[in-house]
């Protein structure tokens, strides 16, 4: 989810309670992004696709991601076992996250930018060039 930020014009000071005052102009409310939930529901999503969850299961995440990115683009950083989304530090106790790091230091990918309002398609191959465990695919191509 993201916050409602709402923006008011005021040529009289604050009530007492901390709202508008009586000649307060709204100008304009828009939607931040939470970048942690959005890490959330990346590494929710991840987790789906990796443990060939039902597929129904899979397209509801995606589908919450698809709405997290109407708001925002994000931009994920690793440095070293920690992940930053959007500059901040993502905490590794939160659900999903160490899985989401941990795929993205396997697979070598520093860092990944996902535009605002991404595609399904998108997204989703993003998902699945990052479930494989990469000594799973060494040992699959060592057999052929």
């Amino acid at each position: 989810m993201g916050f409602i930020l709402d923006i008011y014009v005021s040529a009289t000071p604050f009530g007492s309670r901390g709202l508008p005052g009586p000649q307060a102009h709204h100008i304009f409310a828009f939607t931040m992004l939470n970048f942690e939930h959005f890490a959330i529901s990346l590494g929710r999503a991840l987790d789906l696709v990796r443990s060939a969850a039902p597929k129904d299961d899979q397209k509801a995440a995606l589908r919450a991601l698809l709405a997290l990115t109407t708001m925002s683009g994000a931009t994920l950083t690793v440095r070293g076992r920690e992940l930053l989304v959007g500059g901040a530090p993502v905490p590794q106790t939160l659900p999903h996250i160490p899985l989401l790091t941990g795929q993205l230091v396997t697979h070598q990918v520093s860092e990944v930018s996902i535009a605002k309002d991404a595609s399904a398609a998108d997204l989703l191959n993003l998902l699945r060039a990052l479930a494989p465990d990469l000594a799973i695919l060494h040992v699959q191509r060592a057999d052929r």
